[in-house]
């Protein structure tokens, strides 16, 4: 039949601005869903599984989401006639995702790319119920009953052709089965009545490796609730009836290369059915049992051989439902109703493996239809199928103060938790992949926090650097980017920005941000020749400035010069003004000279002479009674010139007022002559 998209389906998926303590991050819809399952890829990519049916046949519909909401794919496609038809565990393998449908009147399997979700293959089976699929890279095994025959039937993955099947004749039924990471599979149900309990694993090449009765004495009958392959062992849990009356939950642990094992007793009330096992490390398992009497509630509990370490009631339980899973950081996730809520609420809680403590939790108001699945994103984000609806909770909202920021300075990192903390010191852990982006390692928050602050001082990177900080908080895990800058060059400063040619200054860089591990370098030039700096001055790592010396070389007239810093396309400039040299001090050997014999003077300037030498004016008062020349040069490289002048004879004593000059530095003395 060819490939149908069902036109009464509506399917969308709505983002949700959050706030703090608002969890559900996005919800997807589709009317006319039932018994619908999610399943989660290793790159967070959501599927969404569901049935609908039309005219008494059913359909299967696969959307794909990002793990924001974005719907990316969808496909569908009649798989199963009948009734009461509900939706197998999707199993993915190879890139594709493998689903089903099974009714007693008959069952359809798909397998699609998870890409695009293109349709590889599909096949109807008329007449015969499935009840699991698994799937391995190249083969795929569906768990069949034809009403009077158990299989494993066996197919290609990449066509789906059948590859042969594996009677399971000791079987009346099949309760639950799973797969290894070698594509062998186990098998458990009951043999001619449910007296007898039976393990079966069928190898990956269809032989039956082993066929077990297994033995629970003051039992008269069991049925298989839930099978778990971890590690070398294959766990089964059993609903069981006491001989003597009573009922009571078991967990049989076996290995998986021989079958062989014990069965541990969970003391569980009569009115009591296992939903889950949840294997651990250390080989204990946390089981959740519903309580479908009065007066009690749903329980969930830790179990290893030395018994029970730790036993949670989760009262005030109606009827309705109870649902596990553990997220990668091993905390326990339950699914369930309250009868303090209304009947459309459904608890979410994030509970600590170790005590069973209480870590998150949430209420999702309005869930008109029972919820079928709980599973976790690769994130922690919490998915709740519930027919129509799926809803995707978030525990941990996470920002930068801003989106970049320059190497050395600092950046907020800030934590919204979407529920107020249950206890006191939950830790917020940090991990930074940068160095130039050093965080803490965890942050305690105190009880009934809704989140944090924390400062990070960065530290100087020489290129861009797109640097994250994954954060955790009771399983929630998310991450944010920020993009390090590499320093800027900020500033360049002289001082003293004035000068006389021959004398040095200083000159300063400044970065905004710091230098990184093995310093910044910076460029430097100066557009004159009567200023010289360095080629270029290294900011040491962790600071922002460093000084160079500026030398100057003497110049003839006042010189104004630029200088300027460059680094990665960015320049800096600073003026200075080198000035020439000027008349310091004009001074004579003798204030009192006698008519007709020589006198001597000084000049001296304030710098050193440029090339050329720097001329001097003189005037004398009485050019006919001391005769000066009309300048005089200080000689290149020095500040002083000596002079000697004539006088005439006079015959009284006279008063003669003598100048040097330069510009507008204007300096005299008086020279006495006397007869």
């Amino acid at each position: 039949m060819p490939l149908r998209i069902a036109a009464l389906v509506f399917l969308c998926a709505c983002a949700l601005l959050t706030r703090a303590q608002d969890p559900l991050a996005w919800r997807g819809f589709a009317p006319g869903f039932t018994n619908s399952q999610t399943a989660v890829d290793a790159d967070g990519s959501i599927f969404w599984v569901g049935a609908d049916s039309f005219g008494g046949n059913y359909s299967i519909h696969v959307i794909k989401y990002s793990p924001t909401g974005v719907r990316l794919a969808d496909a569908s496609r009649w798989l199963a006639t009948g009734s009461n038809a509900k939706t197998l565990a999707p199993s993915f393998a190879g890139g594709r995702i493998y689903v089903g449908l099974t009714s007693a009147d008959g069952s359809g399997i798909m397998a699609l790319e998870t890409g695009d979700l293109t349709m590889a293959w599909f096949d109807v089976m008329d007449g015969v119920e499935v009840q699991a699929i698994h799937a391995t890279a190249t083969q795929v095994v569906t768990l069949e009953d034809n009403g009077t025959t158990r299989t494993a039937r066996r197919r290609a993955a990449a066509t789906g052709n059948n590859l042969g099947s594996t009677t399971l004749a000791s079987l009346t039924e099949l309760d639950q089965s799973a797969m290894d990471g070698s594509g062998h599979v186990y098998v458990a149900g009951p043999g001619t009545t449910r007296s007898v309990s039976r393990l079966i694993r069928v190898n990956a090449a269809g032989s039956l490796h082993y066929d077990l009765s297994l033995s629970f004495p003051g039992y008269a009958a069991r049925t298989a609730r839930t099978m778990n392959v971890y590690g070398s062992l294959v766990m089964v849990g059993y609903d069981g009836t006491l001989v003597n009356g009573g009922s009571n939950v078991l967990l049989y642990r076996g290995k998986l290369s021989d079958g062989s094992g014990s069965a541990w007793t969970i003391n569980a009330d009569d009115f009591d059915s296992l939903k889950a096992v949840l294997p651990q490390a250390d080989g204990s398992a946390i089981i959740a049992l519903q309580f479908f009497g009065s007066g009690e509630g749903d329980r969930i509990l830790r179990r290893s051989a030395a018994g029970v370490s730790w036993s949670i009631d989760l009262f005030n339980q109606s009827l309705y439902f109870l649902l596990a899973d553990q997220d990668a950081s091993g905390n326990i996730l339950i699914g369930r109703r309250d009868t303090q809520q209304s009947w459309m609420d459904t608890v979410i809680e994030r509970r600590d493996p170790s005590t069973g403590a209480l870590l998150w939790e949430h209420v999702i108001t309005g869930v008109s239809s029972l919820p079928t699945d709980l599973d976790v994103t690769p994130t922690g984000n919490v998915l709740l199928s519930s027919a129509e609806d799926l809803y995707v909770l978030q525990g941990l909202l996470v920002g930068f103060d801003r989106t970049s920021v320059i190497g050395g300075n600092s950046v907020l990192l800030q934590v919204l938790l979407t529920r107020p903390t249950p206890v006191a010191n939950l830790p917020v852990l940090l991990f930074s992949n940068a160095v130039e982006l050093p965080v803490p390692t965890s942050v305690n928050l105190p009880l009934g926090s809704t989140g944090t602050t924390v400062p990070i001082n960065t530290l100087g990177v020489t290129s861009t650097k797109v640097a994250t900080v994954n954060v955790r908080h009771v399983g929630y895990i998310t991450q944010k980017a920020v993009t390090l800058l590499p320093p800027l060059l900020s500033t360049l400063v002289v001082s003293p920005v004035q000068v006389t040619g021959g004398t040095s200054t200083q000159g300063t860089v400044t970065i905004a941000g710091d230098a990184p591990t093995g310093g910044w370098l910076v460029n430097l030039s100066s557009g004159n020749a009567a200023a010289s700096v360095p080629s270029t001055v290294t900011i040491p790592a962790t600071l922002s400035t460093a000084p160079f010396v500026i030398s100057t070389n003497p110049v003839s007239a006042n010189t104004g010069i630029v200088i300027s810093a460059t680094r990665n396309s960015v320049t800096r400039t600073a003026f200075m003004a080198v000035n020439a040299p000027a008349l310091s001090t004009f001074t004579l050997g003798s204030s009192s000279v006698v008519g007709g014999q020589n006198g001597s003077l000084t000049v001296t300037l304030n710098a050193l002479a440029p090339t050329g030498g720097y001329s001097i004016s003189l005037i004398s008062g009485a050019p006919g009674l001391v005769v000066l020349p009309s300048s005089t040069a200080v000689p290149v490289g020095t500040n002083t010139r000596n002079l000697s002048f004539a006088t005439t004879d006079v015959t009284s004593t006279i008063n003669v007022t003598l100048v040097a000059h330069r510009g507008p530095v204007l300096r005299t003395q008086t020279l006495t002559l006397t007869p």
